[in-house]
């Protein structure tokens, strides 16, 4: 097959790929079909591409935005919903699969072209951000911030599609980053309305997603100058109204290439996106950071960050594909996985800065793989399949599995900042996936790659049904399902007694009865807080130690300029399997929590680190059985 034998781990872009296993020579297959190989045609005008990238960075810029507020709100919409860790883990897992529903709309830009796509995934992210903000349950806010991704999920392929098509080569790559560098200013301006105290009005942290109906104001304005891209006005004029099969870019051709660029994406999304959802939340809840510090921290560190996006770009066109994504993505896995294993804000910020700059800065490569890779008549099915099937898989499971294995009360590891720490180790399958097997397309014109791949201008035929792509999802889907499972059994033997103290706050702040009763009682409530103290504004515990038979849980708590610090004396009830743990009483005093230099609750067990090291490795191996397996078929 000719895919595999230009997939080797040498090829640095001086040479031609070309199939070093023997075969056709490159472009036998357009020859052989009596097709002439079309030439680039003539670049738009610079101020069309003005208007253009204008559109695009306003797109990008407001889904950079939609993704900060989670993040940075995180804490507050669990105060207003009273939701533990593992809840929210499940809601942003189910929220991201609404990129899994986008493959479906962002496939249709092959068929019906970019234009429209764009335009109407535009407007229909703006009103459902928009609708967020009336969200009345946790389950709500799920619903509609899940469709918002559906949306968010065809733009961001579309627009990639369209940078890729109209920008000229030497500038493709800049571009690129400089479009992702704008989706993390997005995020930095959030911030920027927080210390603004946005969200301090009455509709608190649902004012930021009514400002999502901005993008309708740019749409208004520069939807008329928009064009279609050349190169899909070409496919179109030479194929007609001929339908792209789905399973099209799973023809033998594409497939193992297809498959490689999808494990990249999946092994960066994961722990990528386990560290930017729970980062805010790790860093004020076990770094005892204050929020309003922690803002300035984070438009300080993404203010310089997002300068990798840029960089990625220029090292793209000067150093090439490979070489960027490897020294990219070992540097993100260092410098995430430091960011959540240190304390003080020098240190969090300094690693902040350095993970955002390499860890979102690696966006520009896998936005270019997945499409230049890839003929024009299926690029932009192509590039929906990588994200939002393969990407889609990590961005659902990061999250997800923090969540549950970082869980303060039932988590396996307890521990936030460690359960991300480990899952950061998956940049390093992807690394070596790209110096393996990834082919270098620096300096190369599109039509210049499909020719060399042999598989230029494939003619649109009723594609032969394969199981390959159904064994594939259904094997993800057991996957995931399996492991989801597995790690809710684990949890279901799992209690923390810093957990329990926090959830029964947690449950006095909310005047939850059913919370209270269960985490302690309603006489404590009030002996302590009175009953009438309103949510609380702040509430912070710390590592538990114990005494006999109790585990002491230094706490903080602020309300209405007053504070309220002490040990509250947990028990195992020693009831049921497994038994709950109960906040039984209550001893006064100044006691260090996490913001005050005390230690932070919850540690990963010692067996935790081995164990991550040994399935990083099995996982890598797995991909090459499956990268090995496609290259004999």
């Amino acid at each position: 097959m000719l895919v595999s034998g230009w997939m080797t781990p040498r090829n640095d872009g001086d040479e031609p790929l070309h199939d070093v296993a023997g075969g056709e020579p490159p472009g036998a297959f357009g020859e052989e079909m009596g097709m002439a190989l079309p030439e680039p045609t003539v670049e738009h005008s610079p101020g069309y591409l003005r208007v253009l990238l204008s559109l695009l960075l306003a797109a990008t810029f407001f889904e950079g935005y939609d993704g900060a507020i989670l993040a940075l709100v995180l804490p507050a919409i669990r105060d207003t919903f009273n939701v533990p860790e593992s809840q929210l883990g499940v809601s942003r897992a189910l929220i991201e699969l609404g990129l899994g529903v986008a493959f479906f709309l962002a496939r249709a830009g092959d068929r019906y072209g970019r234009k429209k796509l764009l335009l109407w995934s535009i407007v229909g992210y703006t009103v459902t951000t928009a609708l967020t903000a009336f969200s009345v349950d946790l389950w709500s806010f799920t619903l509609f911030q899940g469709l918002s991704r559906v949306f968010l999920g065809a733009e961001y392929a579309v627009a990639v599609t369209m940078i890729v098509e109209e920008f000229p080569k030497e500038r493709r790559a800049r571009v690129l980053g400089i479009f992702l560098m704008c989706e993390a200013i997005g995020a930095v301006f959030v911030a920027l309305l927080l210390i603004a105290h946005v969200d301090q009005g009455p509709l608190k942290w649902r004012t930021l997603y009514l400002i999502g109906l901005v993008p309708l104001l740019f749409l208004a304005v520069l939807r008329r100058r928009l064009r279609e891209t050349r190169r899909f006005e070409e496919h179109k004029r030479l194929r007609g109204e001929s339908k792209t099969p789905f399973f099209e870019p799973w023809r033998p051709e594409y497939r193992r290439t297809l498959v490689l660029v999808g494990l990249i994406h999946l092994f960066r999304s994961l722990p990528l996106y386990a560290a930017t959802t729970w980062f805010f939340y790790f860093a004020e809840r076990e770094a005892g950071m204050k929020s309003s510090f922690l803002y300035i921290i984070f438009i300080g560190a993404y203010g310089f960050g997002t300068l990798g996006y840029y960089f990625a770009g220029t090292m793209m066109e000067k150093f090439g594909r490979r070489p960027t994504a490897i020294w990219y993505g070992l540097a993100a896995a260092v410098s995430a996985f430091e960011l959540f294993q240190v304390r003080g804000a020098p240190l969090i910020g300094l690693f902040l800065i350095l993970a955002v700059f390499f860890g979102l800065g690696m966006a520009p490569v896998t936005g270019a793989i997945s499409t230049e890779l890839f003929p024009t008549y299926i690029r932009n099915q192509s590039a929906a399949w990588a994200r939002n099937v393969f990407e889609i898989s990590g961005i659902i499971l990061g999250p997800l599995l923090v969540g549950t294995l970082g869980d303060h009360y039932t988590g396996a590891l307890g521990s936030i900042g460690d359960a991300t720490s480990v899952l950061v180790l998956l940049f390093l399958p992807a690394v070596w996936l790209v110096w393996r097997h990834l082919p270098e397309t620096r300096g190369r014109e599109l039509e210049e790659i499909e020719a060399e791949l042999g598989v230029a201008h494939a003619p649109v035929t009723t594609a032969r049904r394969t199981a390959a792509p159904a064994i594939v999802v259904i094997c993800v889907v057991v996957a995931i399902g399996g492991l989801v499972f597995g790690i809710q059994s684990l949890n279901g033997i799992t209690r923390h007694p810093e957990g329990a103290a926090e959830r029964f706050l947690q449950g006095v702040s909310s005047g939850d009865s059913k919370e209270i009763r269960r985490f302690g009682t309603r006489s404590l409530s009030t002996a302590l807080f009175g009953t009438n103290h309103g949510e609380f504004d702040e509430i912070e515990v710390g590592r538990a130690d114990q005494l006999g038979s109790l585990d002491r849980v230094p706490f903080r708590v602020t309300w209405k300029d007053q504070t309220r610090t002490g040990l509250l004396l947990v028990a195992d009830q020693g009831r049921g399997h497994p038994s709950e743990m109960k906040v039984e009483a209550f001893t006064p005093g100044n006691f260090v929590v996490p913001s005050e230099g005390g230690a932070p609750p919850g540690q990963a067990p010692r067996a935790a680190w081995p164990i991550a090291v040994i399935s990083v490795v099995a996982l890598t191996a797995a991909a090459e059985a499956i990268l090995y397996a496609l290259r004999r078929r």
